[in-house]
C-alpha cells in the first residue's frame, strides 16, 4: 500500500455520485504484503474521510500484522470506538457493521460494499 493508493481509494470514493457516505465498511488488510505510506498521506486521508462520522467502520488484519496503519488512521481521524475499530477476525468485522459473516467475502479485489 503507498500514499498514492491510499489517497486515489478516498478520492474516488468521495467522486462517486452512487457512493452513500452512510455505508459500513469492511477494510481487508490480511493481503497486505507491503506497507509504504507516510503519517501525513494518513492524516490527508482521515481529513478528507469520505464516511460520515456516524458510520461503522471495521478494519480486519490477521493477527500479529503490523497495525501501524490502522492506528495511525484512528488516531487521525480522533475516531469513536462505536464507530470504527480493528479486528483480528473476518468474521467479527462484518457482523460488528451489520453483515453476516457467513455470507462471506467478496472474491472480485475491486469489490466495495457495505450497509447502510
Amino acid at each position: 500500500m503507498t500514499d498514492a493508493e491510499l489517497n486515489s481509494h478516498a478520492a474516488t470514493l468521495r467522486a462517486d455520485s452512487r457512493f452513500n457516505p452512510g455505508l459500513r465498511q469492511v477494510v481487508d488488510f490480511l493481503g497486505l504484503t507491503k506497507l509504504d505510506i507516510t503519517s501525513g498521506a494518513v492524516s490527508e486521508v482521515a481529513q478528507k474521510n469520505p464516511f460520515r462520522r456516524d458510520s461503522r467502520r471495521a478494519f480486519y488484519r490477521s493477527f500479529g500484522r503490523d497495525p501501524r496503519v490502522t492506528r495511525m488512521f484512528e488516531l487521525y481521524m480522533g475516531a469513536d470506538p462505536e464507530q470504527f475499530k480493528i479486528f483480528q477476525a473476518l468474521g467479527a468485522a462484518l457482523q460488528w457493521v451489520g453483515l453476516n459473516p457467513e455470507t462471506g467475502w467478496p472474491t472480485r479485489a475491486d469489490v466495495t460494499f457495505g450497509v447502510s
